[in-house]
């Protein structure tokens, strides 16, 4: 019930930013907290597509809205990571859904700056490809 009440005050937050957004009242970039904590309530969830999304979203507003030092950034590439490997674990590495979530990762992680993290996704991508070429190599 906690969670349904929470999902309802993030959606009317949400409701709202955008509709000030629209009248150019606030920046799209101040959407960027709300957007967090749908995604930090989706990953409580285990809609790991929901978060990972949501993640990607707002990763971008959060940097432009604090920059490379914000703790909120932070957070959400931490969300992001965490959804990603999730659904990895969940689905296997050589899934469809993994293999598009870590290039999504890898994206958005490449736009803000977060190259270490990005260049780790690919990685993980490649390493799914020789799986799925591979069978014996997904042990």
């Amino acid at each position: 019930e906690q969670h349904a009440t929470a999902e309802a005050l993030i959606t009317k937050t949400m409701t709202l930013h955008e509709s000030l957004v629209k009248a150019e009242k606030i920046s799209k970039d101040s959407l960027g907290p709300t957007i967090l904590a749908s995604a930090r309530l989706n990953l409580a969830l285990k809609r790991l597509p929901a978060a990972i999304s949501s993640s990607c979203e707002a990763l971008p507003l959060l940097d432009r809205l604090g920059g490379p030092r914000s703790p909120d950034r932070d957070r959400c590439c931490d969300i992001l990571e965490t959804a990603v490997d999730a659904l990895a674990k969940l689905l296997g590495p050589a899934d469809t859904m993994t293999l598009d979530a870590r290039d999504r990762a890898a994206t958005v992680l490449e736009s803000i700056g977060r190259f270490n993290e990005a260049v780790h996704q690919r990685k993980e991508i490649l390493a799914g490809l020789r799986a799925r070429s591979d069978p014996a190599a997904m042990g």
